[in-house]
């Protein structure tokens, strides 16, 4: 019996100490980390609860509202199912809320860039020293702040000259996307990139992962990487980073902004793929033949995708949600009003990472509100005048 009381009394003591230690773990954490772990642990908790043990020992205290009168109330692990259903699904939106780590840009180490030139007279770059490889880190250092990249090129060695072009597009749309925020929000993003050797040998892997049969490439959330193949033929490199800044886009949002809704973060990802530099200046060119597509078949209104959720954006109907995002994300940063909103709205998800954003209310800073946009949107359609954007 004394031992039995022993063995009772230590079995306390240890389950005190796992549950203080927890505590700890939970109130040392950010509510970013702390959205990380609930991707992984089948508890409904919320993030924003600096104390982890009153919501295991009163949930309710802590639950959300009771379901509307009529709707079938889940059960736990129904409800657990329904989580871990829609995470397998997310890539950089949705219902769940994704917001990897990144640091302040004052608080960055800038990374190394070398050049060199090989037997056959090409010219490399990289971030370690080859022999007599010249050193540009004081010259592109500053530049390479932005975003910290590494490559997993899955299955073959990869190509010197795609990972220089890689890491400097990454610059670039960094550059590009901190202009609609803050300065005060600006962060260093990192950006992860898996890259197979061939469209096949991503396909492959795709299906094997259970994402949707049409993606040419994707961004997950849970494991900030993107995901993409090396594009082969006449113009392959240019295909290949095409897509690489679609990815790297749903990349630098989520991290800097946590989950955004489906057609802001698909409309940017579209908007910025389009993205093309010469010398110092960039062009991102409208995109005309989702335009011209919407034009025959009539574009819905504006504010039809606003509250549309990600697994039904990439439906049935996914090829128009994506002309229609498109359209719409140039038609906002076609007039200053909408490169307003758009700079607001990016920093309101900066200061609040993957706030609701409803339709009845996402345009109310806006001139005019909702029906002013959807004025001006179909508007902008009729008058078939698309102009190029310059930065």
């Amino acid at each position: 019996m004394k031992k039995l009381l022993l063995q009772l009394i230590n079995g306390v003591l240890l389950a005190a100490v796992v549950l203080v230690a927890l505590e700890m773990f939970w109130r040392g954490s950010s509510i970013e980390q702390r959205q990380q772990y609930l991707q992984q642990w089948p508890l409904r908790l919320n993030p924003e609860v600096s104390a982890l043990l009153p919501q295991l020992l009163w949930p309710a205290e802590f639950s959300a509202p009771a379901s509307p009168a009529g709707e079938p109330v889940m059960t736990m692990r129904e409800r657990v199912v329904d989580v871990q259903r829609r995470v397998r699904s997310l890539t950089h939106g949705g219902d769940v809320c994704v917001k990897p780590p990144t640091r302040a840009m004052d608080e960055v180490e800038t990374g190394a860039v070398y050049r060199w030139t090989d037997a056959n007279g090409k010219v490399h770059f990289g971030d370690k020293p080859q022999q007599q490889a010249e050193d540009l880190t004081q010259r592109y250092g500053q530049q390479t702040a932005g975003v910290r990249v590494t490559f997993d090129y899955r299955g073959w060695q990869g190509e010197p000259t795609l990972t220089h072009e890689l890491r400097k597009q990454a610059e670039l749309l960094h550059r590009v996307l901190t202009r609609y925020l803050e300065p005060d929000y600006w962060r260093q993003i990192d950006l992860n990139l898996t890259v197979f050797a061939s469209q096949e040998a991503f396909d492959q892997h795709r299906d094997q992962q259970g994402h949707h049969g049409e993606w040419a490439a994707y961004y997950d959330g849970r494991e900030n990487r993107a995901f993409l193949a090396r594009q082969n033929g006449p113009d392959g490199m240019e295909n290949t980073l095409r897509i690489a800044r679609h990815e790297m886009t749903h990349a630098m949002m989520t991290g800097m902004l946590g989950s955004t809704p489906t057609w802001l973060a698909e409309g940017m990802a579209q908007y910025l793929e389009r993205l093309q530099w010469q010398l110092s200046s960039a062009q991102v060119a409208p995109p005309l033949q989702a335009i011209e597509q919407l034009q025959q078949t009539g574009a819905p209104r504006f504010d039809a995708l606003l509250d549309v959720r990600h697994d039904v954006f990439n439906g049935s109907e996914q090829q128009g949600n994506y002309q229609q995002s498109a359209a719409m994300l140039h038609f906002l940063l076609s007039h200053d009003a909408g490169r307003q909103w758009l700079k607001q709205t990016l920093t309101g998800f900066a200061r609040q990472p993957c706030r609701p954003l409803p339709a009845a209310t996402a345009f109310q800073s806006y001139p005019g509100g909702l029906r002013a946009v959807n004025q001006g949107y179909q508007s902008w359609l009729q008058a078939g005048r698309f102009n190029s954007h310059y930065y």
